[in-house]
């Protein structure tokens, strides 16, 4: 990018945060989370010139690659706050909560588009749309009361884990049924291969991120002094790292981040002091800049 578009994309870039700002003073004193101020103001901002600027090239790939880092900071964030241990004991009614949380909406929306007349391949597909849980946009509100760590915000965000797993199999069925019905296999082939694909993938990923919870991890956290600086650096690697890989093999950066967080969420304690304070850094940065820029990016996509 030239000066010029840098100078453009940060002065924009400001001038959302700034209205954020201004408006998150007010929206605080009825306890509602600043950050979703970031939402409204985007969603105001998406017909005016700012908006239009920001949603076409060559501001737009800058643009969306920070918000795609913001969402994956905002869901890293949330596994640093799952503890493996009270989920198992929980294990039974995040369950049934999964199962709830997936099959209503699914069934509702799907019957919904069934009684306008559509066929049952776009009622299927827009059931689906219904199912997803908005995990970025939950845990600020989580967090804002301090819900995370009680039973409540553990049920949450155990079933939000869950379902994206369960959506990562139905997506990758859709995707290819719509894409490639006409194939030779047929339907159940292209069923089966898509299917075994995502198994593969999630057996790749379920090794990697077990062989980094039990070894990996464990034998690197000393590498380096215990400083939180050294512990970011390698939080951010794990990141990136199970992020990238989870995009790459088609299980959704979701799936990625929030383990990375659950990975390192030992390494943290491990290390105390120097663990809370890079959390708290984490938190810093993910809410005072790359989470407002992820709802940026979701207010402007919104055209009421």
């Amino acid at each position: 990018m030239s000066e010029l578009l840098v100078g453009e994309l940060l002065l924009a870039l400001a001038a959302l945060l700034g209205a954020t700002y201004l408006l998150g003073g007010l929206l605080s004193r009825w306890r509602i989370p600043v950050i979703l101020g970031a939402l409204l103001v985007s969603m105001a901002a998406h017909h005016t010139p700012l908006g239009r600027e920001l949603l076409t090239p060559p501001l737009y790939p800058v643009f969306s690659f920070i918000g795609d880092i913001g969402v994956l900071l905002l869901l890293f964030f949330i596994g640093l706050q799952v503890d493996l241990g009270e989920m198992r004991r929980q294990g039974r009614d995040i369950v049934w909560l999964t199962v709830l949380n997936t099959a209503l909406p699914f069934v509702l929306g799907a019957a919904f588009m069934l009684g306008l007349g559509y066929g049952w391949m776009l009622a299927f597909v827009i059931g689906l749309t219904c199912m997803p849980t908005a995990e970025a946009v939950i845990v600020p509100v989580l967090d804002e009361f301090d819900l995370i760590g009680t039973r409540v915000g553990r049920f949450i965000v155990g079933a939000g884990v869950m379902d994206d797993v369960i959506e990562v199999f139905l997506v990758a069925v859709v995707s290819v049924w719509i894409g490639e019905q006409a194939a030779t296999g047929g339907l159940a082939g292209l069923v089966h291969n898509a299917l075994g694909g995502v198994v593969l993938a999630i057996a790749l990923f379920l090794s990697a991120a077990w062989l980094a919870y039990r070894w990996i991890l464990p034998a690197i956290r000393g590498w380096l002094p215990a400083r939180p600086q050294h512990l970011a650096m390698l939080a951010m690697l794990v990141l990136l790292l199970f992020g990238g890989f989870s995009e790459y093999s088609g299980l959704g950066m979701v799936v990625g981040a929030i383990t990375a967080g659950v990975l390192m969420r030992p390494v943290h304690n491990a290390l105390q002091e120097v663990g809370s304070m890079t959390t708290g850094a984490i938190r810093t940065l993910t809410y005072g800049f790359f989470g407002p820029v992820f709802f940026f990016w979701v207010g402007l996509s919104v055209d009421l």
